[in-house]
């Protein structure tokens, strides 16, 4: 194979899994300090080992680490947003995630719409702290509307 081929094959394998992938970064919710958005968590979180990438400014899997690093786990979930109409995925680290956990025990997530607000938040986004509160108890006209949507999925082949 010449090198035009193995460029050429490389776009295609990059096609291929951003199509299996269905995740754009236009996809992902991000919030600024002080920002709030009204969500329902959809199926399940996944979660994966990243270091913080300075020049990239985004986390990157600990595997794609430039050094060698101490890693954060990292969790992603589907997010719909009501308001937009739109799925996106949103990413937390392990605190966030544990408030996620803690409205999962006490609410259930399958019924629920849930305010997330950013409260601190890094001007890189880094880091953040942010408060997930129940906002509302869904109908069953809502909770049909928003079944019938495809997820975002993830896995260990995937680079997040």
């Amino acid at each position: 194979m010449n090198e035009d081929e193995q460029k050429h094959d490389e776009w295609a394998r990059i096609v291929e899994r951003r199509d299996r992938m269905g995740a754009k970064a236009s996809d992902h919710l991000a919030l600024a300090e002080g920002d709030k958005v009204v969500v329902v968590f959809l199926g399940e979180p996944w979660a994966y080992e990243a270091a913080w990438h300075d020049e990239r400014k985004q986390w990157v899997p600990i595997r794609r680490s430039p050094m060698p690093v101490e890693p954060a786990l990292r969790v992603r979930i589907n997010v719909y947003i009501p308001a937009m109409g739109k799925l996106k995925w949103w990413e937390m680290d392990t605190a966030t995630f544990q408030s996620l956990y803690a409205c999962r025990d006490k609410y259930g997530l399958g019924n629920w719409m849930f305010e997330i607000e950013a409260v601190d938040v890094s001007e890189d986004g880094a880091c953040g702290v942010y408060s997930i509160l129940p906002e509302a108890k869904l109908e069953a006209v809502d909770l049909a509307r928003i079944a019938c949507r495809p997820l975002f999925q993830w896995g260990e082949q995937d680079d997040a």
